[in-house]
Formats: structure tokens, C-alpha cells, sequence
């Protein structure tokens, strides 16, 4: 899930539903936009502390590749 985070005070907090889903980044850095396609729907960044959050990087679930014997 794309985790947004406030670039004043460090709030974080998860990225609101945009259509189809959670609000994933796109080209524009300003805009979430919908899961299903950049064409589908999008919605402007939300707001912390009268600036727009910014997208915390998120690999998602742990793989662990190549662990273990």
C-alpha cells in the first residue's frame, strides 16, 4: 500500500482511496491517482500541515529470496 508522508512534521499516514483503490504515484508528483490506470481517475495530493505529503517509498511484502538452506 502507498504510505504518505507529511514533509514538515513527518506524519505519516496511508494514501486515500482514488477510484478502484488505494491512490498509487504517477507522473504528476502533485496528484494519487487510481490503481487501475493514470487515465482511470486521480485525485490532488492530500495535505499536512498546509503543504502537500509527499509519497513514502513502499517495496510492499517482504520476498526473502534466496533465504534460508
Amino acid at each position: 500500500m502507498t504510505e504518505l508522508i507529511c514533509v514538515s512534521c513527518g506524519y505519516e499516514q496511508p494514501a486515500p482511496e482514488v477510484c478502484c483503490g488505494a491512490g498509487v504515484p504517477g507522473k504528476d508528483p502533485a496528484k494519487l491517482y487510481c490503481p487501475a490506470g493514470e487515465n482511470h481517475g486521480f485525485a490532488d495530493m492530500p495535505e499536512h500541515c498546509g503543504q502537500p505529503m509527499k509519497v513514502v517509498a513502499n517495496p510492499g511484502p517482504s520476498e526473502h529470496k534466496g533465504e534460508g538452506g
